[in-house]
């Protein structure tokens, strides 16, 4: 049975037609709520999903103690399907109770009512190969699935299994590719969740900033344990994604 395949495609500049061509950016503001003041488009989404990748320039321009990733994907009629925003004080946590630097992200997408999180994780006797692990619920169901990369490839070559051991999906990540270019091959023959194919999208686009995230992780996990006086900032959009929704607020 045929593969679904999506592609993925970091530009290497931001000299690209989209925004700069016809300037578009108030039109986009206009179109979506998501698309706020801070947005820049940075790649393509084509083949089996057809879309923009963006991120918001305000939260990863920040110092070190309060940059954060939040990147979201359009259609290419701009609205809204997903966003991963980067959980930066979990993520800290979690590096600090570890030898591994840890970080963490949650998911929100247009077709599913939940949260999705991913966690780079550390499995013991795995020689350090890198991996994630990530739940999707739909209709009273948990989905887990794990992220495992591929050590004897060129690029960022990743594996996706479901909880029965099955590969259900391959990332190939291009080498050459001097912005960032990834290919999605998801397994047709298997029944999967309707927010599987945004969830990978997001996974591979967070893979163009995930060296400088762990070069930060490592900076400030190393101040946190020397300084004293140093803590750890949430900002407000992400103190939302924590807030307790079982509590009663008068």
């Amino acid at each position: 049975m045929k593969e679904k395949e999506i592609i993925i495609d970091i530009w290497r500049t931001d000299a690209h037609s989209v925004e700069i061509g016809i300037k578009k950016k108030d039109e986009f503001r206009a179109k979506s709520r998501q698309f706020t003041a801070d947005t820049d488009i940075i790649g393509e989404i084509s083949g089996d999903m057809e879309g923009y990748v963006t991120y918001r320039q305000s939260p990863w321009e920040s110092d070190d103690l309060e940059q954060r990733l939040v990147l979201k994907i359009f259609t290419k009629s701009i609205n809204w399907k997903g966003t991963l925003e980067e959980l930066v004080s979990q993520g800290y946590t979690r590096s600090l109770g570890s030898s591994q630097m840890l970080p963490v992200f949650t998911i929100n997408l247009s077709n599913n009512d939940f949260q999705i999180i991913i966690d780079r994780v550390f499995k013991p006797k795995s020689l350090n190969k890198e991996m994630y692990t990530f739940m999707i619920i739909e209709d009273g169901i948990s989905y887990p699935y794990r992220i495992e990369a591929d050590r004897f490839t060129l690029g960022s070559d990743w594996d996706v299994f479901n909880h029965h051991d099955n590969k259900i999906a391959k990332i190939d990540g291009s080498a050459f590719n001097m912005g960032g270019k990834w290919k999605i091959h998801i397994n047709k023959g298997i029944t999967l969740p309707s927010s599987f194919d945004e969830v990978l999208v997001l996974f591979c686009c967070q893979l163009k900033f995930i060296e400088n995230i762990m070069d930060r992780y490592e900076r400030v996990v190393k101040s946190l344990k020397k300084d004293e006086e140093l803590n750890i900032k949430v900002e407000n959009d992400e103190i939302s994604l924590y807030q307790n929704p079982r509590r009663i607020r008068k």
